[in-house]
């Protein structure tokens, strides 16, 4: 008991650091960046794929991430199964499992049998480039590209234009509504909305009087499970409702507010990704920051990077946020690599230095703490599970190897010796317990 009362004084010691560090919020991030084998600090986006890969966009190359090392793929010149050309923007899996990447130049398809490239589209010229991938709800494959939308055609193996009008002219971003109609962001000319027949199209402008065209240059959209569409612009924060029957005059588009009635006031009005995380908050990634806004109460936190404190942002240019919804959040920044927090990240306190000073980031992240009658004292980290006598002395480690015995995963979240089961239903009791 004296011990699990210590440990709780620790908690709360860190738990206190950490509030007054980061405004009075208990977020813990873990950080993963060049040091740890990323091929760049420049993060632009992140995703995950239907084999349980991390794909993280870098200005240099793409990374494939398996929760503890990289593997780097780059744009070969005179090799057709390499990457298409220029900076890697995003990447997307399609109902099929299929990886769809897009750079500056082009579009590629990713094989993982051979870990060759297939190149789909490319851009002819310098006057456009892809921004973006999107895929409907009716498995449309939908390129954005700032001369308008384009779609492949999987039967045919063909890119056409979608749009024949140019209304969507400098295209950025694109989400879609639960009745199918298309919501597609400019860079400078607001939103050009889209029916689910595909048969109307307008365009709806942001009013600004201070700056029209930055708060018209749409940088990201989603909608909430309410409907409502949440917009990150140049300039501002937004919210508009959707409807079945959209049209001019019931799509509204509206500052978004604070308790009092008044517009928010955000970190950084440059707003560069928006996600939809925990309790339908919105993770709203700004040139300066990021912040969690609550819609239910008007009321937002600021989180921002501190080179004294630990468990803080890497750094304040937030550029992608990415809701890995099995297991927590992924942000990338500009020149700080890869943040990630789920509700298990927990700086260990200093009364175990092997945990707090290890330069093993893994380590760091502790899941779960058990102590036995006798004293000793279990630690699932997202290492492997750690075993301390009474005296905080470290007796053994159990990690993933391929001898028998050991654990067949690399991270433990939950752990109890008094049924010998780990969270992933492996019975410890017949491996390696004393």
């Amino acid at each position: 008991m004296k011990l699990l009362l210590v440990l709780k004084l620790f908690f709360f010691i860190t738990a206190l650091s950490i509030v007054n560090n980061l405004i009075a919020q208990n977020y813990s991030f873990k950080h993963i960046g060049a040091e740890d084998g990323l091929s760049s600090n420049i993060v632009r986006h992140i995703n995950k794929d239907s084999k349980g890969f991390i794909w993280i966009c870098c200005d240099n190359a793409l990374n494939r991430y398996n929760g503890e090392t990289f593997k780097k793929y780059i744009h070969i010149p005179g090799d057709s199964t390499s990457i298409t050309s220029g900076g890697i923007n995003s990447t997307l899996t399609d109902n099929d499992g299929n990886l769809w990447i897009s750079t500056k130049n082009g579009v590629s398809t990713f094989d993982y049998k051979t870990e060759k490239f297939e190149r789909i589209f490319e851009i002819q010229g310098d006057s456009s480039f892809v921004r973006n991938l999107y895929l409907t709800r009716e498995n449309e494959l939908l390129i954005i590209v700032t001369s308008g939308i384009y779609i492949y055609n999987k039967e045919q193996q063909k890119v056409r234009k979608f749009l024949q009008s140019p209304i969507d002219k400098d295209a950025s971003v694109l989400t879609e509504d639960n009745y199918g109609n298309l919501y597609l962001g400019t860079g400078g000319n607001g939103i050009v909305v889209i029916s689910s027949d595909r048969k109307r199209n307008f365009i709806k402008e942001i009013p600004s009087k201070t700056d029209f065209k930055g708060a018209n240059s749409i940088q990201s959209m989603v909608i909430d499970e309410k409907g409502r569409l949440w917009i990150g612009s140049r300039s501002g924060f937004f919210v508009a409702n959707t409807s079945k029957n959209i049209n001019e005059l019931n799509f509204q588009i509206k500052h978004v507010l604070n308790k009092d009635g008044n517009a928010i006031q955000i970190s950084s009005n440059m707003i560069h990704s928006l996600c939809i995380v925990e309790n339908n908050k919105i993770w709203i990634g700004t040139e300066n920051g990021l912040n969690i806004y609550d819609p239910e109460t008007k009321e937002i936190q600021i989180l921002y990077s501190s080179k004294n404190s630990s468990g803080v942002l890497s750094n304040n240019l937030i550029l992608n946020v990415f809701n890995d919804k099995s297991n927590g959040v992924w942000i990338g920044t500009y020149q700080g690599g890869m943040n990630f927090y789920s509700k298990g990240n927990i700086p260990f306190p200093d009364k175990i230095p092997f945990i707090n000073h290890t330069e093993n980031k893994l380590i760091q992240y502790v899941k779960s703490v058990y102590q036995q009658p006798d004293g000793k004292l279990w630690v699932g980290t997202d290492f492997g599970l750690l075993c301390f006598n009474e005296m905080f002395q470290l007796e053994k480690t159990y990690t993933y190897s391929d001898q028998q015995g050991s654990l067949p995963i690399g991270g433990v979240t939950v752990f109890d010796v008094r049924t010998y089961w780990t969270n992933f239903s492996i019975n410890l009791r017949d491996t390696f317990y004393t």
